[in-house]
């Protein structure tokens, strides 16, 4: 009984921790964060008004405002602004939720 207790317990909390992890494809070089993102496989976590990008040998913060539509995204989708190579991710759609994230714009100084 105590391993099947140790058990559940411990699948609950690898469900709980993956709850705000979601998977993404770049296919283009993008800026979040300041920082730029080469094209690859992706692991966005979110907590608070933060993002964590995580990819292959990359790892980026940024400030991310968490949003819900009406109606579910039929798959991921990356919406950029401007054209490679300087383009900058403005959200992430989330495919199967309402979710999205929406990437802060870095104020330049003096803004």
């Amino acid at each position: 009984m105590k391993k099947f207790v140790f058990a559940f317990a411990t699948l609950t909390l690898a469900v709980a921790s993956a709850a705000n992890r979601y998977n993404v494809k770049l296919y283009e070089p993008a800026e979040v964060g300041g920082q730029m993102l080469k094209p690859g496989d992706y692991t966005i976590e979110v907590k608070d008004n933060r993002a964590v990008i995580k990819g292959d040998r990359q790892r980026v913060e940024a400030e991310v405002r968490v949003e819900s539509e009406s109606k579910k995204f039929s798959s991921n989708s990356v919406r950029y602004s401007g054209e490679a190579p300087n383009a900058k991710i403005d959200e992430i759609r989330i495919g199967g939720t309402t979710t999205k994230f929406v990437f802060a714009i870095p104020q330049a100084a003096g803004n």
